[in-house]
């Protein structure tokens, strides 16, 4: 009866140990997802932010180009009006355009991508949980004997 009593304490031990080894591994990967969620939220205003003072730098590079084709101009003594002024800061302003555009597109994508790794990291979360719940049902069937002992001997105490 002693060589059952010790089967059955090591097969409660092994299934508590295991259940406590599942249940710590969910719950590091779900903190895991939240915190690289949480990363790619940063990251993600780390973009726009860099992209607001790209868009900034470009019309105030703008703006410096045209004052100087201005300034050129009147050093030249050519009109304000003239085509080759005109001319000049709308080629600034198409430019200061298309490079704008790149910038966005640019803006667009990272946040493409900072939400599927934020998508990712849930999913890791999700499969945790999955290979935790597997490994559970494993070992409870591994250890299907001595757990039924331990059963059988609380209530046969009783």
């Amino acid at each position: 009866m002693a060589a059952l009593t010790a089967a059955t304490i090591i097969g409660a031990v092994g299934l508590a140990a295991s259940v406590a080894g599942t249940a710590t591994a969910v719950v590091g990967q779900q903190k895991a997802a939240g915190a690289s969620r949480r990363s790619e939220k940063l990251r993600s205003q780390q973009m726009s932010l860099e992209a607001s003072r790209k868009r900034r730098e470009q019309i105030r590079q703008m703006l410096i180009s045209q004052g100087l084709i201005s300034n050129n101009a009147a050093n030249a003594g050519v009109g304000q009006q003239s085509s080759g002024v005109i001319g000049g800061s709308q080629a600034v302003g198409s430019n200061t355009a298309f490079n704008a555009t790149g910038v966005d597109q640019s803006e667009s994508i990272g946040a493409g991508i900072f939400d599927a790794n934020a998508d990712i990291a849930s999913a890791g979360a999700t499969t945790s949980l999955g290979q935790g719940i597997s490994s559970f049902g494993s070992n409870l069937t591994a250890n299907s004997k001595a757990g039924g002992r331990v059963v059988d001997s609380l209530f046969s105490l009783a």
